[in-house]
C-alpha cells in the first residue's frame, strides 16, 4: 500500500502562527451599515442607530474587522455577555441584518435561535422592524411574516427562526447564527446542529448574546467558561471572540460604582434610579437578591440557595498527587442510589497534626487536612442520550475520566466491586460505610471476602436520618470552610454540591436531603458517610470524635 502524503500547511494557513490585521474599510463597513439602520423600541424608537462607544469600539469593530492575509474574517465564534437591557437584542438584530444583505455571501442562511421560538422571535422583530424603516432594505427585501422570515432577493439569502423546541433542525447551511439569551437552554444540541453546519461557508459567524445563567455545566456556562480562558490569554484562540462586562463576587452589590461594570449602558439605555429601586427591593429578599445579581449585575449564580456556596468550595480544593496517597489509611464511602443512574465511591484519607492547646499548654491532635478521592459510575448504554436530555455532560466527564461508563443499562455492581477491591489493594483502606438503599449483595460479598471478625467489620450500614448524618454533614461543611477538605475540584463532585439542598430538623441537626436537592448528590452522601468513621478513627492521639459528640474543630 501506497505511504499516505500529507501536506505541509503553510504558515499562514496554520491560524496559531498566522499574522491577524485590522481593516479600517471593514471596521467602517459595519460601523455605517448600523448608522443607516433605525431603533425599535422605547425613547428611542424611530430614531437613527446611535452605537454606543462600547457597542462601536469593544464589539464591531474589532469582531468584523479583524481578518487574515487574505482578507477573510479572524472570528468564527463569539460570546457577548451583559446584563439585561443593554441592547443586547437590537444589536443582535442589526448584525443578523449585516450578515444578511452587506457581508457578501450568496444563498446566505442566517439564523436567530433560542430556548423557544417567543424568545427567538424578539431579534426577529427588531430586524423586521429595521427593514420596514429603511426604505433600501424595505425595497430589497420580502418580510413573510407567518414563517418569521426575510428574504434578501439581491444574493437569494434569506434570515429565519428557529427555536430549541422545534422538531426538525437538520439539512441547515448556516452563514450566521445569533443565540439569543444561550444561558436558557435546555441542552446543547441546537448550537451543535447549528455549528457544525457552518463548515461549508467561507467565513461564517456564530454570536451567542447572552446575560448569566445560573449552572455552569450547560453549554452556556461552557462557552463562559473558555471566554474568560481566552480573555485570561490562558487559551489562544484567534477565531473567538470574548466580550463579558461583569462584577466580581467581592463586589458590594448594593455600591453603584459596581453596576457599571456589569452594564455599559447605565446612563443612556439603563436608568440609575431603576436599579436603585431593584437594590430596595433586593435588601431583604434573599431571592429578589439573587435574581438582581444575575440579570443586573450579569453574575453566574445558583438557582437555589447553595449549602456551600461554589466560592467557598472552589477555595477549599487543594493541591494534591493521587500517586502520593498510595498505601495511605484511608476510609470508604459508598451510595449507589438508583441503578439505573449515577453511583458513587468515595475514599477519604484524613491527616493529622500535633498543636498546641492555647488554654493548658499541652500537645494535641488535629485535622490537617482530609483529603477525598471521588469514582462516580453511570450505565453506559443511555449515557449519551441522557447528556442530551438532561443537559448535564456525562459522557464528556466520562471521556476526561471522571466518570466510569459500565456495559448495560443498569450500574454494574461487578465494576464498582472490582474498583473497591483495587482501592484496597492500593490503599490502606480501613473500612466501608455505606448507605443500606439497593447495597444489601454487593456489601455482604465484600464483608465475606474481607473475612474480619463479628467485632471489626469491615462494612458500617449509615443510616440516612437525622441521628447518623447531621455529625458528620456539620464537620464535611467546617472543614470545607477551614478550606481543610481537600477534593481537587473534581467536576462531577462540584456539579453535585451545587444540587444539594439541607433539610433542618427541630434540634439544628441537618442532612443533605435528595428529594428537595434539584438534581444528583450521590457524591456528596458518599463523602459524608466515609467522612464519618475517618473522624471517628482515632490516629496514634485520638480521632476528633469522642463519646460526647463532635469535638470542635
Amino acid at each position: 500500500m501506497a505511504a499516505v502524503k500529507h501536506r505541509r500547511i503553510p504558515k499562514q494557513d496554520n491560524i496559531l502562527t498566522a499574522t491577524r490585521y485590522r481593516s479600517k474599510e471593514l471596521e467602517d463597513r459595519v460601523v455605517n451599515f448600523f448608522k443607516c439602520l433605525r431603533h425599535t423600541k422605547g425613547e428611542w424608537s424611530g430614531k437613527l442607530f446611535q452605537l454606543q462607544d462600547w457597542q462601536e469600539d469593544k464589539i464591531l469593530r474589532p469582531l468584523f474587522g479583524t481578518v487574515w492575509a487574505d482578507g477573510t474574517r479572524c472570528f468564527r465564534k463569539a460570546y457577548i455577555s451583559t446584563a439585561r437591557k443593554n441592547g443586547k437584542t437590537e444589536l443582535g438584530a442589526g448584525i443578523a441584518l449585516y450578515m444578511l444583505t452587506a457581508d457578501g455571501e450568496q444563498g446566505a442562511e442566517i439564523y436567530s435561535c433560542a430556548g423557544d421560538k417567543e424568545q427567538a422571535s424578539l431579534v426577529f422583530n427588531a430586524a423586521k422592524r429595521m427593514v420596514e424603516t429603511n426604505p433600501t432594505l424595505r425595497k430589497k427585501c420580502r418580510i413573510i411574516e407567518s414563517q418569521k422570515r426575510i428574504v434578501y432577493k439581491p444574493t437569494n439569502s434569506f434570515y429565519r427562526v428557529i427555536s430549541a423546541d422545534a422538531k426538525f433542525k437538520h439539512g441547515f447551511n448556516a452563514h450566521c447564527v445569533i443565540y439569543d439569551e444561550l444561558h436558557v437552554a435546555r441542552n446543547r444540541e441546537l448550537m451543535d446542529v447549528l455549528s457544525t453546519s457552518m463548515k461549508a461557508r467561507r467565513q461564517p459567524l456564530l454570536i451567542a448574546i447572552t446575560t448569566a445563567g445560573f449552572d455552569l455545566k450547560t453549554i452556556c456556562g461552557e462557552m463562559y467558561l473558555y471566554a474568560q480562558k481566552v480573555l485570561a490569554k490562558k487559551i489562544y484562540d484567534p477565531t473567538f471572540f470574548p466580550f463579558i462586562c461583569e462584577t466580581d463576587k467581592k463586589d458590594k452589590w448594593d455600591n453603584p460604582k459596581t453596576w457599571a461594570k456589569a452594564n455599559p449602558g447605565l446612563g443612556t439605555m439603563i436608568n440609575m434610579r431603576d436599579i436603585q429601586a431593584e437594590v430596595l427591593e433586593a435588601k431583604d429578599n434573599p431571592v429578589r437578591q439573587n435574581i438582581f445579581l444575575q440579570l443586573t449585575l450579569n453574575q453566574w449564580t445558583q438557582a437555589h440557595s447553595p449549602w456551600i456556596p461554589e466560592s467557598i468550595w472552589h477555595a477549599s480544593a487543594g493541591k494534591f498527587d493521587p500517586e502520593e496517597l498510595l498505601g495511605a489509611r484511608c476510609f470508604g464511602g459508598l451510595d449507589l442510589a438508583s441503578i439505573n443512574d449515577v453511583a458513587a465511591w468515595v475514599l477519604t484519607f484524613p491527616f493529622y497534626e500535633m498543636v498546641r492547646d492555647e488554654n493548658t499548654g499541652e500537645d494535641k491532635e488535629e485535622i490537617e487536612k482530609v483529603i477525598q478521592l471521588y469514582k462516580f459510575f453511570i450505565p453506559e448504554e443511555n449515557m449519551k442520550q441522557r447528556s442530551l436530555r438532561e443537559g448535564v455532560p456525562y459522557d464528556k466527564w466520562a471521556a476526561q475520566g471522571y466518570l466510569t461508563p459500565t456495559p448495560g443499562n443498569v450500574i454494574s455492581f461487578s465494576a464498582i466491586k472490582y474498583q473497591i477491591q483495587e482501592d484496597a489493594r492500593v490503599y490502606d483502606l480501613q473500612s466501608l460505610n455505606f448507605d443500606p438503599w439497593n447495597a444489601a449483595r454487593l456489601v455482604q460479598e465484600l464483608e465475606d471476602e474481607a473475612g474480619r471478625p463479628e467485632d471489626n467489620p469491615f462494612t458500617i450500614q449509615i443510616r440516612m436520618g437525622f441521628p447518623s448524618m447531621s455529625g458528620p454533614t456539620k464537620e464535611f461543611e467546617i472543614l470545607t470552610r477551614k478550606k481543610k477538605l481537600w477534593h481537587g475540584d473534581n467536576p462531577v463532585m462540584t456539579w453535585m454540591m451545587n444540587n444539594v439542598a439541607i433539610s433542618r430538623d427541630a434540634m439544628e441537626n441537618i442532612k443533605p436531603d435528595k428529594k428537595k436537592s434539584k438534581e444528583k448528590i450521590d457524591g456528596v452522601t458518599a463523602g459524608i458517610i466515609s467522612l464519618d468513621r475517618a473522624l471517628r478513627s482515632p490516629s496514634v492521639g485520638g480521632g476528633v470524635y469522642d463519646k460526647g459528640g463532635i469535638k470542635t474543630l
